[in-house]
């Protein structure tokens, strides 16, 4: 038996039945880049900002404002409240946080879409009333979503509701 564990710039291997220890250098160990973290203020603009370069990193989790309400009045696409996820991105919040599309937005819209080779993890959010006469009113996926701790309220769709997979 043995165990792995695996610290920036080492890697160590204990024997645990044995008496052997290794250490390995720095430049021979393989070490996984941690995802980029962003806190995004409470402001629609702030979210729509932090996708787009969160679309040009490798991994990036956007920390939505606890308790704040990102409301969507002018969709960043012709059928998109957002930009489009075409990265690696986990949006985190708690506490009450709220991605929705403003009553008084002229026209309407989804509010998420994840494109083919995007991937989406959404965790501790709201999403409420995306509307459109496609797929998807709340979130259209065609690439990878993982939802968690996620509320769909109020959202409508020519097919697939709230979320068209």
């Amino acid at each position: 038996m043995g165990s792995i564990s695996r610290l920036p710039g080492i890697m160590t291997v204990a024997a645990i039945a044995g008496t052997g220890l290794m250490a390995a250098p720095a430049a021979q160990a393989q070490v996984m880049a941690r995802p980029a973290m962003v806190s995004v203020p409470c402001g629609t603009a702030a979210l729509a900002s932090a996708i787009s370069a969160a679309n040009s990193r490798d991994a990036t989790t956007l920390r939505l404002t606890s308790g704040c309400t990102y409301s969507i009045t002018t969709p960043a696409t012709g059928t998109d409240g957002l930009p489009i996820i075409t990265g690696n991105i986990a949006i985190e919040a708690t506490g009450n946080t709220v991605i929705s599309r403003s009553t008084a937005a002229p026209t309407a819209f989804r509010i998420l879409d994840v494109a083919a080779h995007g991937a989406l993890s959404l965790s501790g959010v709201t999403v409420r009333n995306g509307s459109t006469t496609g797929l998807g009113g709340a979130i259209l996926n065609a690439g990878r979503l993982q939802i968690t701790n996620v509320v769909l309220s109020g959202n409508a769709a020519g097919n697939g509701g709230a979320l068209a997979n």
